[in-house]
C-alpha cells in the first residue's frame, strides 16, 4: 500500500511539472489576447444549476478515463493541453491572482481526485496491453478491481463539483470583487 502510494504521488508529480510546463510553454508562445480578444470572461455568480452543468462535465472526463482505458495516453494528453490552455487564457483575463483563488478548490479536491482515477485507468491501460486480452470479462474485471477506488473518486466528483459549482464562485465575489 504504502509503495503504491508513492507511486501515485510521483505520478501526479509528473502531470502538474507537465502542466505547468505547458502553462509556461503556452504562455511564451502563444499571443492569447489575439485569441480571446480584450473582454474580460464573466464569472458566474454560483448556482445549483451551474454545479450539476460542471458535475456533467467533469462526469464524462471520468467515465472516459474509467470505460475506454485502452484509449488512456490520448484522453491524458488531452486533458494536458486543454487544462494547461484553461490556466494560461484564465491568467491572461482574470490575472494571477483571481485565477488562483478559483483554481484553489480544485487543488484540494478535483486535481488529487484526477490524478487517482487517471493513475486506475493507467494501471488498467498497462494491464490491457500487457496482456493483451480484450474479451469483455477481463476487460470489465480490470474496471472491477478497483471498484471502490472508483466509488472514492465518483463521491469526490460529485463534491468537487458542488464546491466549483457553489462556493468557489461565492466566495470569489465576496472577497475578490
Amino acid at each position: 500500500m504504502r509503495r503504491q502510494c508513492k507511486k501515485i504521488i510521483i505520478y501526479g508529480s509528473i502531470y502538474l511539472v507537465l502542466l505547468g510546463g505547458l502553462v509556461f510553454v503556452f504562455g511564451e508562445l502563444f499571443d492569447i489576447e489575439s485569441f480571446i480578444g480584450d473582454d474580460m470572461a464573466q464569472i458566474g455568480r454560483g448556482s445549483l444549476w451551474e454545479a450539476i452543468r460542471i458535475a456533467y462535465n467533469n462526469l464524462k472526463n471520468f467515465l472516459g478515463y474509467l470505460l475506454i482505458y485502452p484509449l488512456y495516453p490520448l484522453m491524458y494528453l488531452k486533458d494536458l493541453i486543454f487544462t494547461s490552455w484553461m490556466v494560461v487564457v484564465s491568467f491572461r483575463m482574470q490575472g494571477v491572482r483571481d485565477t488562483f483563488f478559483l483554481l484553489l478548490p480544485h487543488a484540494v479536491l478535483e486535481i488529487p481526485n484526477f490524478i487517482l482515477f487517471t493513475y486506475l485507468s493507467f494501471l488498467n491501460f498497462k494491464s490491457f496491453w500487457k496482456e493483451k486480452n480484450v474479451t469483455g470479462k477481463v476487460y470489465v474485471g480490470r474496471i472491477w478491481k478497483y471498484r471502490y477506488h472508483y466509488l472514492v473518486c465518483f463521491a469526490l466528483l460529485l463534491v468537487a463539483s458542488l464546491v466549483e459549482g457553489l462556493v468557489t464562485k461565492k466566495m470569489y465575489w465576496l472577497f475578490i470583487n
